[in-house]
């Protein structure tokens, strides 16, 4: 069975996605939608579709169209519940770019609708798919089948992390910095490091502190965001408390990193998020682990995605993963003093 997808929305993450899915095993790319029939037209032309008229369409047509199976929601942040419960209840399996949504009550909505409609609701951390991922968390002590692992960096301690991007493009800030629009550093970059430590411990936060730096209000808009978050908290493990320290910038060039820290030694990389598709390494003490020919992370969620909707593959991350993720967000959010309402 081959999975057909659509492609909600035609911005960056969009056309830059795009190709991946094109070339995951198990799927195929039947239309995309955008309130612009033109750029739809468009984006489906440079996809190579055979009709490219006929593989366009508006945004409320997408959920009435019988040949697509899946969708993959790319629209800016305050969208994702709206088009989530929508497409659900139209009968689409939903892959959603992160972060799913801002709040707790928003992913538990999603989630039931979901459930009801007995369809798949996936947030789209692809760096999930790659294996330096998953041999982080057997580093964490975290095995896939449970239990506890001996792991070279002994008994975990403390996780660091940082995703720090420098931002200056006004058009991707219009957006990043929208209080509108659910933007924050929070939301766009600081949701990968609380991700990461939630997954590789298989813990969530307690005790969760927060500081935040607040960019000015765009204009025509009262509510201010985080142009950057610092983040605290602990995660307690069946093997020990472990200790969190991160956070997330728009204005900043410090490393991004991920940083285990166990009894016995370190696990780093530089590239937890964005790890390379041909060769990856990951330093562990003084020894180097390499990926080799590992795979593009986002063809490895297309095609994860396409076997958990054939029920060979649980979903990753589970939609329970995902409501602790909306939790913990919303409680730095709070932290911070950031409210959406």
């Amino acid at each position: 069975m081959t999975l057909r997808w659509a492609i909600l929305g035609t911005g960056g993450i969009a056309r830059g996605v795009m190709p991946r899915l094109l070339e995951a095993r198990g799927c195929s790319l039947t239309c995309v939608a955008s309130r612009d029939p033109a750029k739809a037209q468009s984006l489906a032309t440079s996809a190579g579709l055979a009709d490219p008229r006929a593989a366009a369409c508006t945004y409320d047509e997408l959920p009435r169209r019988a040949d697509v199976d899946a969708v993959y929601v790319t629209l800016p942040n305050h969208l994702h519940t709206e088009w989530c419960i929508r497409l659900l209840r139209a009968g689409k399996h939903v892959l959603c770019e992160k972060p799913l949504c801002a709040t707790l009550a928003e992913a538990e909505r999603i989630a039931h609708t979901a459930r009801d409609a007995g369809r798949l609701a996936v947030e789209g951390f692809m760096y999930l798919h790659h294996p330096q991922t998953r041999r982080l968390r057997e580093l964490a002590g975290i095995p896939e089948a449970g239990g506890i692992l001996q792991s070279p960096i002994g008994r975990l301690r403390a996780i660091r992390s940082l995703r720090f991007v420098r931002q200056s493009d006004p058009h991707i800030l219009s957006t990043r910095l929208s209080h509108a629009m659910e933007g924050g550093a929070m939301m766009d970059l600081g949701c990968y490091p609380l991700s990461i430590a939630r997954f590789v411990t298989g813990a969530e936060p307690s005790d969760i502190r927060a500081t935040a730096r607040f960019a000015d209000p765009l204009p025509g808009e009262t509510g201010r965001v985080d142009i950057a978050c610092h983040f605290s908290f602990t995660l307690p493990t069946s093997h020990g408390e472990v200790a969190f320290e991160g956070g997330a910038s728009f204005d900043d060039d410090q490393a991004v990193f991920v940083e285990l820290v166990g009894d016995q030694g370190i696990a780093r990389t530089g590239f937890p998020f964005s790890p390379d598709a041909i060769r990856q390494t990951l330093s562990v003490n003084d020894a180097e682990e390499v990926f080799e020919n590992a795979g593009e992370k986002f063809t490895l969620q297309f095609e994860h995605f396409a076997r958990a909707v054939r029920g060979e593959v649980a979903p990753l991350p589970s939609m329970e993963f995902s409501i602790g993720q909306a939790a913990a967000m919303e409680a730095i959010h709070q932290a911070i003093g950031l409210r959406w309402a």
